[in-house]
This record gives C-alpha cells, structure tokens and sequence, in this order.
C-alpha cells in the first residue's frame, strides 16, 4: 500500500498590480536568424546542478490538476473577502455530509454580515483562533465603536473575547475589555484555573489623552504579568502558531525562536541559525518524531524542511528540502488524514477584477505536486478561505437532540451509564469504530470535542453507515519473519527486561529542571548532572516525550496493554512518517480506539512509539510505504 503524504496549505500571492508594484513586462528579444551554413552544429545545453541547501537535495513541489475534496475531513474556514481589508465575514465548516454532498455551514456570523459588508451596526469579528482540531475556538468581537484593524481605534472601544468547547455549535461570552483584543493563540480550552491556554494582544488605555498601552498576555488569567518577550517590542513582535506545540515568539533575526515568558539566556528552539543568511521563518510544525520548519530566502524563494533533529543547542539537520512555485505562499500548514493540509491557489477573481482568490490545495509531498481541491474554484470568486483548522472523521454528527437540549455521551454504553458530557445539534463527533447493541438502543463510541471518548445513541446521530473496523488479529499471531516476531513476541508477554534489550538506546544530553517541552532535551532522572549523556529512545503522542534508561535495566512501558492486538506490520521507507525506522508494527487498543499505537523498528531493533494522536490504526498503517502484514479482514 503506497503511503501519501498530503499537505493541506494556505497561500499567499503577490498582487503587484493591486498594491502598486507596478512592474513592467520584459520587451521581447528578435530571435537572430537561422544560419545558412549546412556544416553548423547544434551545442548541447548543459545539465543545472541540483539545487542544494545545508547539503540536502532540495525537491521542487510542482503544480498538478484539481483533486475533490477529502474524504471525511472538515476545514474551519475563516470566510471573508479579498482585496478589500474587510473583517472576517463568518467562521465556517465545510466537510461531506453522508450522501456525499458538501455542506457548508455557518459556526458564526453577525446577523446581516456578508463577504462584502461584514461590520454591522459597529460591530465585527476582530481575530478567530483554533485548537483541538477545531473542536475548541477562541473569537475576539468588536462591539463598537471601531477597535482597529485599518485605520486608528476609536475612543471608548472595547472587545469581547469568545468561547466554544463544542467546534463552534455554541458560544459563551466569557469577558468583555476595553479597547482592542486579538487572539493570537488558542492551545487548547482548559479549565480557567489553570495557567491560560490563550495567548492575546491588547491596546487600551483606562484615561482618555494618556499613551495607550500595548502588552501580550494569556487568557484566561489577565491580572497575570505581561509576557517576556526576549526583550523585543510587544507592538512589533511575530508569532509562530503550530498545530500541535507551543506557540513561539521569532527573534529580531527571523530565524531565532523561543517560547514567550522564557529567559533571554534560554537557547532558541528549534534551532534554526545554520539557515542561509537573509532567511525568515514563517511556519514550524511539529509531525510525530521530527520538525517541519518553512522558511523564505533572501530572495524570496519559500522553502520547507523535514527534520528528525530534537536536541536545541545545535542547529536543526534537514532528511528533505522543498521548494514552493514561485507564486506560491503558506499561510497555513497542518497534518491531516496520514498527511499534511494549506489553503489555496489563487484564481482570477470574477466578481473583483484585477484581484485573485484564494482556494485550499493539497500537497503530496512524496509525489512532490500541489493540486487544489475541485469543489472550491466557485466559492473563491469573492472569498478568501482562509483555512483554520482540520478535524478528521469519519464523523458522527448529532441531530434531533431538540432545541435547548442535548445528547449525552457516556462512560459505557448503557442509560445507566453516567454521561460526561451533553452536546447540542450540529455538533461533530468522530466514530471510533466500534458500534453494539444495549437497553433497547444502537451505541456507537465517539470521540467527543473535549478530545475524551465515550457512547452515543445512534438514534440521534447522523453517520455515514460505518465505522472504522477494530478488527485485530487473535493473540499468538506472528508474521514468519523472525526480525519482526521477536519484537512481537517481546511485547506480547509483557517482559519489561526482554523489551528493553530490544531497544536501540542512543545518547541524548539531560537538561536539568522542568520538562523542556515538545522537542526539548530529556529531563535529567534524579541525581543525575545538566548536560548529562543518557541513553533514550524517542516517542510521541500529540506531543513528544522520552523513553529513558533507568539504572534498574532501562524498562520500557512500549505498547503495554495493547501488545496482545496486533494490527498489522508496515515496511517504511526514507519519506515514511517515522524518519529514521524500516518497519512498523501496529497495534489496536479497543478501549481506547482513537489512540492507535505504533512501535518503530529499525534492523529489528525498537528506535521510537507513536501513540497516534487520535489516529486509528488504519491511518497508521497508511502512513507506511507498503505493508509487510496486513489487517485481519472484517
């Protein structure tokens, strides 16, 4: 089975004509005539070089046709109009109902707002911020008078700062402050005692004719110290937001990166200084076991980078380098279905002459071509798609809850299970793959919004007609290849010491103190010295952590508790997801389906653990270039 990986992206055009670049067309050079001597020779055009950066093959992404929209996949759209420094008109979703047909629904819009007219009475969207896939939204609304965005705010204006756990079906106002809010980060909806799980920009002042005041802040938790910034400026510092990791703050040489609030003595992560000189960051995202960085030249050529490297004192090595068109700029990057997502060609837009829209495309990075997705070519005469966030299926979606009520998920499914949690109508969950029969009612296990999984009725559910299979294969199953068989057989009998000898521990300086974070050192165990050499292995989940080697044997927790349902065996190779590994073996956990569990080899021995992220099993296996040992067949 041929492993895809996708990349689903948001783009950016130069619009020279609408900005005043002008630019003039180059004159056309005669071509010189042809010679009339019969004795001439044509002289061979020599082979370009390859193009290479820090060493690495630099692969050019080139434009292919138009592919459909995805298949159990839904964007959450930023909707609004191009060319005009609008507002953002509506937050919207967009994904395929069960018949096939593509839905379009509004999460929030001002009543009256359109593409082209999106303030009303004074007020308007200001920013909009995802997390969880979409599932938790953070939206900043100018209530009037005017809070900025082109021209000076207005005296008197204030803001008021949105929430939705439930992927945007309701909303609750949790606060409203004078003079302008921007979301700049959402990393995800936590209780409001906890430290903030928002970052926001603020621009107030409490008298009129004083200097107005400019900070960074979390949200929730205001009364809190402003960020540290590295001692950058807060009105002119540049965030990076990815998916899945921790926002970081860019550093005055465009390639320096830091969390907000650490020191300045805090060395910069991912450590991207051995970029060519002139280079900017523009986008890191964080795929399972690696680093995905896209940066712009000194020239203005859009590169993106794949690297396996973790360790933030050196600089980051590239496995592969990209090249955008040059008419192409991300303005968005995210993983999705086994690859990854962005936002948009751009298409001469019929309703704004001279300007261009924009539609969300696909990226194959292994065939290396961008192709836009079909369905959006229409849609983009007037608007501008901006892609927030992706939330994969297939998708449960409630209805017939009834109006101010709501369908309850539970622990198991049984009435007399307590639920956990209520969600109104229109509310996306995602299948988890497993349906049964109890109390008189169809169940089917879900993964609800707040990332937690649980049953729901089917009675109140529309679905496509299927789940994901869970099928697994019956417990003593080898696959007659003995590299694989004796990891299999390891982990199977829950041998801790035979599991550890598997394992193929590499050298990895401690960092004393707090955990680092996601593609941080490993923390130093106890009594063990900062700078440290210890023997690791790396893992990952929706965020990465370290298996390290313990003075009692180095026992490793790889896949226990889920050893004895094995799923299949993948090949991978150097594009597979796993960087670094030639096999992996896949596992399923029925109590915990969405979290599909993946053990990599190399030359038979263990070199990571992938914990999926909310990934079944299936989209593990398809993230393989082929399959050694397949699925039990339904």
């Amino acid at each position: 089975m041929a492993r895809a990986v996708l990349l689903l992206a948001s783009f950016v055009a130069v619009l020279a004509a609408a900005c005043g670049g002008g630019g003039s067309k180059a004159t056309p050079t005669a071509s010189p005539a042809a010679s009339e001597s019969a004795t001439a020779t044509a002289t061979a055009t020599p082979t370009p070089e390859p193009e290479k950066i820090l060493g690495v093959t630099v692969t050019p992404l080139v434009a292919g046709s138009d592919t459909p929209f995805p298949k159990d996949v839904a964007l959450y759209i930023e909707s609004g109009c191009w060319g005009c420094d609008a507002p953002a008109a509506a937050l919207q979703r967009i994904y395929r109902d069960p018949s096939g047909a593509l839905k379009t629904e509004d999460l929030y819009r001002l009543p009256g707002a359109t593409i082209t007219s999106s303030e009303v009475d004074g007020r308007y969207i200001r920013s909009i911020a995802a997390a969880n896939s979409g599932n938790d939204l953070l939206l900043s609304l100018c209530e009037s008078p005017y809070c900025g965005g082109v021209g000076n705010m207005a005296e008197g204006a204030k803001t008021s700062i949105l929430h939705s756990t439930d992927g945007g079906i309701t909303w609750t106002n949790e606060v409203t402050l004078p003079g302008d809010v921007v979301v700049i980060a959402n990393q995800g909806g936590r209780a409001q005692t906890d430290p903030g799980f928002g970052i926001i920009s603020r621009t107030y002042r409490t008298v009129v004719g004083d200097t107005y005041t400019f900070e960074i802040v979390s949200y929730p938790g205001l009364d809190r110290e402003p960020y540290n910034l590295t001692g950058q400026a807060a009105a002119t510092t540049r965030f990076l937001v990815p998916a899945n990791g921790p926002a970081l703050v860019v550093g005055d040489d465009s390639v320096s990166l830091n969390r907000p609030g650490a020191g300045p003595g805090n060395a910069p992560w991912p450590n991207l200084t051995n970029l060519p000189k002139g280079s900017g960051v523009v986008d890191i995202q964080f795929p399972a076991n690696g680093i995905q960085a896209t940066w712009q030249s000194a020239e203005g050529v859009l590169y993106t980078g794949l690297s396996r490297s973790s360790d933030p004192s050196r600089p980051l090595t590239f496995d592969a380098i990209y090249r955008w068109p040059d008419d192409v700029r991300p303005t968005f990057l995210r993983y999705s279905g086994g690859g990854f997502l962005a936002s948009g060609e751009w298409i001469p837009s019929a309703s704004w002459p001279g300007l261009r829209a924009q539609i969300p495309i696909v990226v194959d990075l292994k065939a290396a071509t961008i192709r836009p997705i079909a369905e959006f070519r229409e849609r983009a005469q007037t608007d501008r798609n901006l892609v927030l966030a992706v939330l994969n299926g297939p998708f449960a979606r409630v209805i017939e809850a009834g109006k101010d009520d709501c369908l309850n998920v539970r622990e198991g499914p049984s009435l007399s299970s307590p639920p956990f949690a209520c969600y109104a109508d229109g509310t996306l969950l995602v299948e988890q793959g497993q349906r049964t029969e109890a109390d008189g009612h169809n169940w089917s296990y879900v993964n609800t919004p707040s990332m937690r999984s649980g049953w729901a009725s089917q009675s109140f559910l529309e679905t496509s007609g299927s789940a994901p299979s869970l099928n697994y294969h019956p417990k003593g199953t080898r696959t007659g290849n003995p590299e694989y068989d004796t990891v299999i057989a390891s982990l199977e009998s829950g041998d801790l010491e035979a599991i550890a000898a598997l394992i193929e521990w590499r050298k990895v300086e401690c960092k004393a103190g707090p955990p680092q974070g996601i593609g941080g050192p490993p923390q130093c165990p106890d009594g063990v010295a900062d700078g440290t050499p210890i023997d690791v292995i790396p893992g990952a989940a929706c965020e990465g952590y370290w298996h390290i080697r313990l003075n009692d044997g180095g026992r490793a927790n790889l896949a226990i508790g889920t050893a004895d349902r094995l799923y299949a065996v993948i090949k991978n190779d150097a594009d597979s997801f796993w960087r670094g590994s030639d096999a992996g073996i896949i596992y399923v956990n029925p109590e915990r389906p969405e979290w599909g569990k993946a053990i990599y080899l190399a030359n038979g021995r263990i070199v990571g653990d992938w914990s999926g992220c909310g990934t079944s099993p299936a989209e593990i296996a398809n993230r393989g270039a082929s399959v050694i040992f397949p699925p039990p067949k339904p």
